[in-house]
């Protein structure tokens, strides 16, 4: 079953999303290969392979350029937007996975990517790395830096010391569970319906998570960037949307 893609995806994104994994997991796997994160993403999104999501991802651009806009049945449409997709243990309290944007859903992919290469469990590190690895520079914008997403990416993945084990499918850990309550709990609070990239990172910064929260205070005071003026920037961009 696959994971909410757009109802017309781009091929670009998808490599570039594709590329990015790579880079990342090449931090602590160099010998990694591109097809291992095409073929992950394929996975990800309901897809037997890369070259499958490619042809479906090729037939959707066609039709959106033909200007044939239905939402049929089979792949049209928005696809697999329900709870019962979520990743175990992902879902949150209500099954919040469904609120959840794209990015998001993608920073759980990530998350989940990153927990098995260097970790036995989703925790709250793993999803702030999810985040930066879905897209580095919105996270950078919401926090109100000056350095970009993969410098901050290097920031965070610099005050993280993980073992390196492989978990055929981690779970979310109990801190990691706590992280996502608070996740919604943002978004109720902000009467926000979607779940954005600013309601995790709010939620990151609170003591909800001590350890990440002391690894992106950290990072954010090494670019001249206070704790109250992230909330503060988060909080206006999540009031716009």
């Amino acid at each position: 079953m696959s994971r909410s893609l757009p109802d017309f995806p781009s091929l670009e994104y998808l490599k570039k999303r594709a590329k990015e994994g790579l880079a990342f997991l090449r931090q602590s796997k160099p010998d990694a290969r591109l097809s291992e994160v095409q073929h992950a993403l394929a996975l990800y999104y309901g897809f037997a392979s890369w070259p499958k999501l490619k042809e479906h991802v090729v037939s959707r651009q066609e039709t959106a350029v033909g200007g044939r806009r239905g939402r049929g049945g089979g792949n049209g449409g928005n696809i697999g937007a329900g709870v019962d997709d979520a990743p175990r243990d992902f879902g949150g309290p209500s099954g919040a996975f469904a609120r959840y944007s794209e990015k998001a859903r993608l920073a759980v992919f990530f998350a989940r990517y990153r927990a098995k290469h260097d970790a036995r469990t989703i925790g709250p590190e793993q999803i702030l790395q999810g985040l930066l690895q879905a897209d580095g520079d919105e996270v950078a914008r919401l926090l109100g830096c000056n350095i970009s997403g993969e410098q901050l990416l290097r920031g965070v993945a610099r005050r993280i010391t993980a073992p390196a084990v492989s978990a055929i499918e981690p779970a979310v850990s109990d801190e990691g569970r706590e992280l996502l309550r608070e996740v919604v709990n943002e978004a109720d609070r902000l009467q926000n319906e979607n779940i954005e990239t600013g309601h995790f990172l709010l939620a990151l910064l609170s003591t909800q998570s001590p350890s990440t929260h002391k690894i992106l205070v950290g990072v954010l005071s090494e670019d001249g960037v206070s704790e109250e003026d992230a909330r503060f920037n988060i909080l206006q961009t999540l009031k716009r949307a």
